[in-house]
């Protein structure tokens, strides 16, 4: 018996990706409307920080993941609902106290237990073929490098550090093209 044989969750875990980056967009278009422009740069940098751990341990259960095709296979199963869980408390006890942060977690989270119990995405039978689709995490982080480089020496040679809206438009760029490559995706599949 595979981890999902039910077509509704095997669709979802098929979009979950593309959710993902729209949630997280919508945090960071939050984050810019609600934040005092004082506090932005401490939660900026707390957001960002965040959402790279986050990306490390989705590399860590999406390693895990991989092998665990059924549920008749209780050691990675077990190992992987438990880590799962552990990772995704300790990140929520974490971030309490700041809704952004709340909610990126949450939606994180829970796009990699849906994408693990579908077995879509990076947990699928597609696996190898993401990254080169321009999807995944492994690309997120190549891009976050060939993204962040150039933004990152503009906001310097423009000396726009403080500017909230500018901080966070870069940021939501970032998330936008990814979001892009996934819609990509999706029109090819279907």
């Amino acid at each position: 018996m595979k981890l999902s044989e039910n077509k509704s969750i095997r669709t979802f875990g098929f979009f979950a990706p593309a959710f993902k980056y729209v949630g997280i967009i919508f945090t960071w278009v939050s984050l810019i409307n609600n934040v005092d422009p004082q506090n932005f740069l401490t939660v900026f940098e707390k957001k960002i920080e965040f959402e790279i751990f986050l990306l490390s341990v989705s590399f860590f259960l999406i390693g895990l993941g991989q092998n665990t095709k059924t549920k008749n296979d209780p050691a990675n199963y077990r190992l992987y609902i438990i880590l799962f869980s552990l990772f995704t408390i300790g990140s929520v006890i974490a971030v309490w106290n700041n809704i952004q942060l709340l909610t990126s977690v949450l939606i994180i989270m829970l796009t990699n237990l849906i994408s693990f119990i579908s077995q879509s995405g990076e947990y699928g039978i597609s696996a190898n073929d993401i990254f080169i689709s321009g999807r995944g995490s492994v690309f997120c982080f190549v891009w976050a490098v060939i993204y962040g480089i150039p933004v990152g020496l503009l906001l310097k040679y423009f000396n726009l550090w403080e500017n909230t809206l500018i901080l966070g438009t870069a940021v939501i760029g970032y998330y936008v093209v990814l979001l892009l490559f996934e819609i990509k995706f999706l029109l090819k599949s279907k």
